[in-house]
């Protein structure tokens, strides 16, 4: 995934663009990555919450349901992003930038997650890969990953 942000730039850097229109294109994609890590941390945020609650009141459903709208509202902007940055690699004639379906909203929200958390593994110098972590964490007895996430056990 880190390679993904790193060829795009680097064949920004090398295309035929004048000089301003490239540091506007890296401003650009800067400003879509940005968007992946909103959106996640949106995601995270809901799941704090959803998890510190008890016994739901009728303030904490509409918090919820406030936040929801945020989470709905930045991944619409993902899906525009993944869009937006495939049409620049299509331009530039490299490899799309996001793999998958923009019409598949669970695709794109799994993308996100996985690209944010490279990102984040990368920029503490973890060497071992998201999967060797889930499994590393998960043969702990403490810790058992979190493998579907049933929205309609939240009434709101």
């Amino acid at each position: 995934m880190y390679d993904r942000i790193k060829d795009l730039m680097f064949a920004i850097e090398d295309s035929d663009y004048s000089k301003d229109e490239k540091r506007g294109m890296k401003v650009d994609v800067i400003e879509k990555l940005n968007y992946f890590a909103d959106y996640f941390n949106q995601v995270v945020r809901m799941e704090i919450l959803a998890n510190s609650i008890t016994t739901w009141s009728s303030s904490d459903s509409f918090l919820y349901s406030q936040m929801d709208e945020e989470r709905r509202f930045r991944h619409d902007l993902c899906v525009n992003a993944c869009e937006d940055l495939n049409q620049m690699c299509q331009r530039l004639g490299i490899q799309d930038f996001y793999p998958g379906d923009v019409d598949d909203r669970h695709d794109v929200a799994a993308f996100c997650g996985v690209l944010v958390s490279n990102l984040f593994l990368h920029g503490i110098n973890e060497e071992r890969s998201f999967d060797d972590l889930v499994q590393e964490f998960a043969s702990r007895d403490a810790y058992a990953p979190l493998t579907h996430i049933d929205e309609e056990a939240f009434e709101l």
